[in-house]
């Protein structure tokens, strides 16, 4: 939860920085910050897969902080819609085995 919050709130100020007056730039990119939390969280996630002689876990926690950063991403944006299909199909992949 607080991965998906986090990464809406940044999206949301990258967006404001670029529409603002008060950039930093003229030619401020709201696609910048957004592209280091997706690497920030793959680096994190990579934390969470472990080996344990021939047994691989973490690879579903893995990929879950990655989905919910994104779906923090696309709420930033405000692509509501398409945030909440991809929760679904996200929550019914995690649920089926």
């Amino acid at each position: 939860m607080i991965v998906g919050i986090i990464a809406c709130l940044i999206m949301i100020i990258s967006i404001r920085i670029a529409n603002s007056d008060i950039g930093i730039s003229n030619d401020a990119d709201p696609a910048r910050l957004a592209a280091q939390v997706i690497s920030g969280i793959g680096f994190l996630g990579a934390g969470t897969i472990i080996k344990q002689k021939d047994k691989i876990e973490g690879l579903t926690t893995a990929a879950s902080l990655w989905a919910v950063a994104g779906l923090g991403l696309a709420v930033g944006y405000g692509l509501y819609t398409l945030s909440i299909a991809a929760a679904f199909i996200i929550f019914i992949g995690l649920f089926i085995k």
